[in-house]
């Protein structure tokens, strides 16, 4: 269970950051940093991987 949290958080990273960086090309950082659903989901993807690191090796 926990392999899949830590897979599933480090896509969601990702996906989120692949997302924040293409928004930011176009229309400033700042204004892709404001968009609350690229932060949203860049704190689920980031919870998911301390939680998961968290209970495999503590």
């Amino acid at each position: 269970m926990e392999y899949t949290k830590l897979t599933l958080g480090i896509a969601l990273l990702v996906a989120f950051a692949w997302i924040l960086f293409r928004n930011s090309k176009r229309s400033g950082v700042l204004h892709a940093l404001i968009r609350i659903d690229t932060i949203v989901g860049m704190i689920a993807g980031l919870y998911l991987v301390i939680t998961a690191v968290h209970s495999l090796f503590f």
